[in-house]
C-alpha cells in the first residue's frame, strides 16, 4: 500500500470509530493523520499567507557559563521539546530550530481563519511553560538565569524549496517577525500591527513606539500582548472601532438566510443551515448580518449563539458549552462556584422541583465540574448515561423556555460558527446548504 493509502484507510477506519470512542478523541487522532494527508498533496513550492511565530532564549550565553556544557544541552533541549509541543497543540508546525530558539508558522499544510489567533495563544503557552521551567532551573540549578522572547507576524511567504524544501521559509514576513522577536521584552510576546488585525479584541494589548527597520520606508506598529481577555466563547471583535462598513457582494447569500428564517418563524420548522466558503472569505460577517436582522425583527426571537473555538476542542461538548456560556453571560476564567451560579440563573426555575439535577446534568455534561452533586456521582463513571440524561434536560429546556412568562415566539435561532459541527438528535431535522459564499 502506499503512504496515501495507507493514511485515508487509517482515517477512515477511525471515522467508523467514532460512536465508540467519541468525537474528542477521534478529532485528535484524525487531525495528525489529515495534516501527514495534506503535506503530501503540498507543491514543492508555494506562495502562502501565514503566521510566523519566533522563540528565542534570552542571554543564553550567559546560562552557559554558570552551567555545565551538558546540563546547558539538556535544558535547552527539553525547553524546545515543550514549546514544540505547545506550538503543534494550536496546529502550528515548526520549520526551523536554531540553537536556543526555534522558527513556526502557521498555516503552512492547511489555512485557518484563526491561524494568527492560535500563533498568539501558542505564544502566550510559551511564556507560561517559561516560567515554569524557570522555577526548575532555580530548584535544579541554582540559577534564576532563564527567559525567553517570542514574536509573531502575519504575512506572505515562500514556502518550499531551496536546499532545505522541507524547512524552507522566505520573506520579508519572517525578517519582520524575527524583528519583533528581537524587540520584545524579555519574558515577552510581541506581534506586529497585521496580526493584531487578525485577533483584535481576543488580547489584552499594550502598544509600543513604531519600530524603525532598515529597508522599510516607514515605522512598524506592534503590540506587546499581555493575556487573553476573558470571553463567553463569542465571536471575535473585528474591523475598526466607530466604523460601520456595509456589506458588500453577499446580498443573495443573506437574503437566503434571512428567508429561511422568515420560514422558521412562520411556520415554526426546525431547520439547519450551513454556510461554507473559504477562510476568510466573509462568513462571520455574513452571519453578524443575520444575527442583526433577527436582532431587529419586532417579535422577540430568542437567539442563541456559540462560536468554536481552537483551545476549546478538548472541552466535552465544546460548542454546546459555548452556546450556554454566551447565552448565560460565563466567563472562560469565572471561578466554579460563579459558573455554576450562572449556569442556575440561566435556567431559573423552568425545571421546577427538578432544576438541581437537570442543571448538575448539563453542567457536567459541559465542563463545568459538578462531581460533588448527588445527582452526579452515581453516573460519573457512565458518559453514556450522563450524555443522554443530559440531553433529556436540554430538550426539556427548550421546550419549555416559550412558555416561561417571556414575550417570545415559539422558535429559537442558533448561530454556531467554526468548524465544530453541530448535531442535532431530532429526527424531523432539514439539512440544507442555504448559502455558499465562493
Amino acid at each position: 500500500m502506499t503512504e496515501r493509502e495507507e493514511l485515508e484507510g487509517g482515517i477512515a477506519a477511525l471515522e467508523a470509530q467514532r460512536a465508540v470512542l467519541g468525537d474528542a478523541v477521534v478529532d485528535i487522532a484524525l487531525a495528525a493523520l489529515r495534516a501527514r494527508l495534506a503535506r503530501l498533496d503540498v507543491p514543492e513550492q508555494q506562495l502562502k499567507p501565514v503566521t510566523i511565530l519566533f522563540a528565542d532564549v534570552v542571554e543564553s550565553t550567559r546560562l552557559s557559563q554558570r552551567l555545565e556544557p551538558e546540563d546547558v544541552q539538556a535544558l535547552m533541549d527539553g525547553a524546545l521539546r515543550r514549546f514544540t509541543s505547545i506550538v503543534e497543540s494550536q496546529r502550528g508546525r515548526v520549520f526551523q530550530y536554531a540553537g536556543d530558539g526555534l522558527l513556526a508558522v502557521f498555516g503552512a499544510v492547511e489555512a485557518r481563519e484563526d491561524d494568527p489567533e492560535r500563533a498568539v495563544r501558542a505564544g502566550l503557552g510559551i511564556l507560561d511553560e517559561t516560567r515554569q521551567l524557570a522555577l526548575e532551573v532555580q530548584a535544579r540549578h541554582g540559577s534564576d538565569v532563564f527567559n525567553v522572547r517570542v514574536g509573531i507576524h502575519t504575512g506572505p511567504v515562500l514556502l518550499g524549496g531551496g536546499v532545505d524544501a522541507e524547512g524552507s521559509v522566505r520573506g520579508i514576513a519572517v525578517n519582520i517577525a524575527a524583528r519583533m522577536e528581537q524587540r520584545a521584552p524579555p519574558g515577552g510576546l510581541r506581534i506586529s500591527h497585521t496580526t493584531y488585525r487578525h485577533v483584535r479584541g481576543m488580547f489584552e494589548v499594550a502598544e509600543e513606539p513604531p519600530i524603525v527597520l532598515k529597508g522599510f520606508s516607514h515605522p512598524l506598529r506592534s503590540y506587546v500582548v499581555l493575556r487573553s481577555r476573558p470571553t463567553a466563547f463569542g465571536a471575535p471583535s473585528r474591523g475598526v472601532d466607530g466604523i460601520e462598513t456595509p456589506l458588500i457582494g453577499r446580498d443573495e447569500e443573506l437574503a437566503r438566510l434571512m428567508a429561511t428564517s422568515e420560514a422558521v418563524i412562520e411556520q415554526k420548522s426546525l431547520l439547519v443551515v450551513t454556510v461554507i466558503g473559504d477562510a476568510g472569505i466573509g462568513k462571520t460577517r455574513l452571519m453578524s448580518e443575520l444575527q442583526r436582522w433577527i436582532e431587529g425583527r419586532p417579535e422577540a426571537v430568542q437567539l442563541f449563539h456559540g462560536r468554536a473555538q481552537p483551545y476549546s476542542a478538548s472541552v466535552p461538548y465544546g460548542l454546546l458549552r459555548a452556546l450556554l456560556a454566551e447565552r448565560f453571560a460565563i466567563l472562560d476564567d469565572d471561578p466554579q462556584s460563579v459558573a455554576h451560579a450562572k449556569l442556575a440563573g440561566g435556567f431559573g426555575g423552568l425545571f421546577g422541583n427538578r432544576s438541581d439535577e437537570q442543571i448538575a446534568l448539563v453542567g457536567q455534561l459541559i465542563g463545568l465540574d459538578y462531581s460533588a452533586s448527588p445527582h452526579i456521582a452515581g453516573i460519573a463513571g457512565d458518559g453514556k448515561q450522563l450524555r443522554d440524561r443530559a440531553f433529556h434536560a436540554l430538550t426539556q429546556y427548550f421546550r419549555l423556555l416559550p412558555g416561561s412568562g417571556m414575550r417570545t415566539s415559539s422558535c429559537s435561532w442558533t448561530i454556531c460558527t467554526g468548524r465544530t459541527t453541530a448535531r442535532s438528535t431530532s429526527s424531523t431535522t432539514w439539512r440544507r446548504h442555504v448559502a455558499t459564499c465562493r
